[in-house]
């Protein structure tokens, strides 16, 4: 049963006009270690893109969990990780994780991930599912 899909896009350069303002203040706020060091090693615009990427999963799990950005759900309990392959998943942590528990009602769940960029835009969909 699908609990929710979020969606989200947002402009490349509203990223990296933000790192290149805040710097590290930012990218720690915001984003995990494991996030920010799949980034670095990406050269030039890919760097920018892969943290537009992060934001753009944290936003659209949020949204696909009904609630959005708030409370005790923050981009910082929302994680991007991916697989040997590449793949994008998800990793949950403090409110972002209590409330998809509420949600799947203790049951197990899962969480599809698919992130495509071009044109300056990074557009992230997220369905999270209950199985």
């Amino acid at each position: 049963m699908i609990i929710g899909i979020g969606n989200d896009i947002v402009t490349i350069k509203r990223i990296e006009n933000s790192v290149k303002k805040f710097g590290d203040k930012f990218l720690n706020k915001y984003f995990t270690n494991n996030e920010i060091s799949y980034a670095k090693a990406k050269k030039g615009k890919n760097y920018y893109a892969s943290i537009a990427s992060a934001w753009a999963v944290k936003e659209a799990t949020a949204k696909a969990m009904g609630t959005g950005i708030s409370n005790d759900i923050t981009l910082s309990s929302i994680s991007l990780k991916r697989d040997l392959n590449g793949k994008p998943f998800v990793i949950l942590k403090n409110g972002a994780l209590n409330k998809l528990n509420l949600l799947s009602d203790g049951k197990n769940y899962r969480i599809f991930v698919s992130i495509t960029h071009d044109a300056g835009l990074v557009s992230a969909v997220v369905i999270i599912e209950k199985e």
